[in-house]
């Protein structure tokens, strides 16, 4: 009788054993961001399930290829959830190409553009700044009081409010940053946590320059000349050095002939480094090519032994060929043709 129960009572600890541990036996984990992509509206996007629902992440735009536009338009939704600020950030349009507009719908109640760039409904937060034409300075408007990350990701320099209270910071580039605000603001306190240059706009200071509009264009035969600006307007002159030739094909009418002439001088190829003299057809291929050049292997052995060591010696000496040849001005071809130095 005491064995029947001490039976029972086992297996009603077991049942209820059981009954505790049944939601977590068998149970599938939750997928985390390695579920594939899905494409609407020209973006790529992930949808994560997790405990409180699902959730968008990921979300860049790739449309461009297929729109050639230079304005993107940020929907409301994707795969049936809302686009909030949680899950969008400057990376989101800096991932496919810099943009030169982003726009939303006026009834968005969770964003807003202005100038192209797009802000939080409240205008509080820079969610992304586009910068076509990679203009080192971006001034950031007042009344801005956070910079989400990757807002400003490829400028050098940014203008800051006083309104502006924090910068989020993307993959540590924040300290590569030169930051320009009025002294005692918020953000010299940033630029001093993230060893950023800062830029006194209201105090004497040290000018940095930037580069900014083109004066004069350099070409093969003059240079140029090029404002470089610094954060508080002070502007500089700087000549550039002369530019290589731009070779173009054209048609030449008379010599019945294709050619290549400098868009700058006018001159062709020919005209400027003489006749182009080529490979000897009868020149053996680099793979049966027995010059030195070809010998020398980069590969370090993966052992020390003996003809690992004797090849480190006989490409140690190949090298040396090689400079000598190169002080003395010879060797300007390979057995094959190929021009080495």
């Amino acid at each position: 009788m005491k064995t029947k129960r001490t039976k029972r009572l086992s297996l009603l600890l077991a049942a209820l054993l059981l009954f505790t541990l049944a939601p977590y036996v068998g149970a599938t984990p939750l997928p985390e961001q390695d579920t594939p992509p899905q494409y609407e509206n020209g973006y790529q996007f992930q949808i994560l399930q997790t405990e409180d629902g699902p959730v968008l992440t990921e979300i860049y735009y790739v449309g461009r290829e297929e729109e050639r536009s230079d304005v993107v338009f940020l929907p409301q939704t994707l795969g049936g959830l809302p686009v909030t600020p949680d899950v969008v950030d400057g990376m989101t349009f800096w991932y496919g190409d810099n943009w030169g507009a982003v726009k939303v719908s006026a009834d968005n109640p969770y964003f807003k553009s202005v100038g192209g760039a797009l802000y939080t409904k409240d205008g509080k937060t820079l969610v992304y700044m586009p910068n076509p034409y990679n203009d080192p300075i971006l001034t950031v408007p007042d009344g801005v009081e956070a910079i989400g990350e990757a807002a400003l990701w490829n400028a050098s320099c940014a203008i800051l409010p006083d309104s502006v209270r924090e910068i989020e910071d993307a993959y540590g580039r924040i300290s590569y940053l030169v930051i320009a605000a009025n002294s005692g603001t918020a953000a010299e306190a940033i630029a001093q946590e993230h060893g950023c240059k800062f830029v006194p706009l209201d105090a004497e200071h040290s000018h940095i320059y930037f580069r900014g509009s083109v004066l004069k264009e350099a070409t093969c035969s003059e240079g140029g000349v090029t404002e470089l600006v610094c954060p508080c307007s002070a502007a500089i002159q700087a000549e550039t050095s002369v530019r290589w030739h731009r070779f173009r094909e054209s048609y030449n009418e008379e010599t019945d002939e294709w050619e290549y002439r400098c868009a700058y001088c006018g001159r062709t190829f020919g005209e400027i480094f003489g006749e182009y003299i080529g490979p000897d057809p009868e020149a053996p291929s680099p793979d049966e090519c027995t010059c030195v050049c070809h010998k020398f292997d980069d590969t370090m052995p993966s052992d020390l032994s003996a003809s690992g060591v004797i090849r480190i010696v006989r490409d140690f000496f190949y090298r040396l060929q090689l400079v000598l040849w190169r002080i003395a001005g010879t060797h300007k071809y390979c057995e094959c043709g190929e021009r080495h130095y």
